[in-house]
């Protein structure tokens, strides 16, 4: 059984503005787990451990749902935490332009999923892009500064063709994330 997760790829530009804000996060937060550049990404339906019998089914539903979407402007602004500045575990940015689009496919892909037997999402979707988990506890004044500080960020746009299934492979370096099938929005 292996992990898998279904997401849109960030541009390399993209992903060396948001690693640059990380190591500008890293001068002012202690005790955060960073996501390494490389494996930046905007996950939609986090599949979890399936059987590899399984994977041409998801591939399936991915091609299906590719094909009632076009390619499409993303970029990523602004900062927040979850589940809240006092008990922050969670540090992320969050998508602007795009959001509705990424939002859509994802509540797609969700639905489309159930249909083959993968377990629906709880809540619903907010598409964000995870920078760094948060291993111990942080005042929540110096979160507050932090949220106020990169409340500007922004990244540059870039055109979003598809989508891609990943596999999560799990090392004592941290995940390492390997492209499985990525399908071009074909409307």
């Amino acid at each position: 059984m292996s992990r898998f997760f279904i997401a849109l790829e960030l541009s390399d530009k993209q992903r060396h503005e948001v690693a640059t804000l990380q190591n500008e996060l890293k001068h002012q937060l202690s005790g955060v787990r960073w996501v390494k550049a490389d494996g930046l990404h905007l996950t939609l339906k986090f599949i979890g451990e399936t059987d590899d019998s399984n994977i041409d089914l998801i591939k399936n539903v991915i091609d299906k749902a590719a094909r009632s979407f076009k390619p499409f402007e993303l970029d990523i602004s602004g900062s927040g935490v979850f589940p809240s500045t006092a008990r922050a575990r969670v540090i992320w940015v969050a998508v602007k332009k795009g959001y509705s689009i990424s939002t859509d496919l994802a509540d797609k892909l969700d639905s489309d999923l159930a249909g083959i037997g993968i377990k629906p999402e709880k809540r619903s979707y907010h598409p964000h892009l995870t920078l760094g988990r948060i291993r111990q506890p942080i005042d929540e004044k110096v979160i507050k500064d932090m949220l106020d500080a990169t409340d500007t960020f922004i990244t540059s746009p870039a055109l979003i063709e598809g989508v891609t299934l990943f596999e999560s492979i799990l090392t004592r370096q941290g995940a390492q994330y390997r492209s499985v099938h990525w399908k071009r929005f074909d409307n």
